[in-house]
């Protein structure tokens, strides 16, 4: 995923919660409360697989690059 599409992740979990971040300070919890709302989310076709986001532990990926 690069950066752009991260972005557009973060955006899309902050839409979820709009309402709520207008209203006062943006924190942590709710920033998780609206990526946890994302389900089955292609975010428009940016990511090539659906993106859903559940509450609790995840597990952690070794994601690397080879750079020659």
């Amino acid at each position: 995923m690069n950066a752009y599409v991260a972005g557009k992740l973060f955006e899309a979990g902050l839409a979820k919660v709009a309402a709520q971040a207008r209203s006062g300070p943006v924190a942590t919890k709710m920033i998780l409360d609206g990526m946890h709302q994302i389900k089955n989310d292609n975010l428009g076709g940016y990511s090539s697989v659906p993106l859903t986001f559940k509450p609790g532990p995840h597990p952690t990926g070794a994601c690397y690059y080879v750079v020659r």
